[in-house]
């Protein structure tokens, strides 16, 4: 299991942007991604 921290996404983005977000970051093409589980949410309220 990797843990991702600090994957800024807008607020509105989609499941799919989630995934891209996640492929581009580990550098991996899509098929090699197994799985994933959003751990913590946060919303930054000084970047509204």
């Amino acid at each position: 299991m990797l843990r991702i921290t600090e994957l800024k996404l807008p607020l509105d983005h989609s499941e799919a942007d989630l995934k891209h977000a996640i492929i581009k970051r580990l550098g991996i093409k899509a098929e090699q991604l197994v799985s994933y589980k959003v751990f913590r949410q946060g919303h930054d309220a000084k970047l509204l």
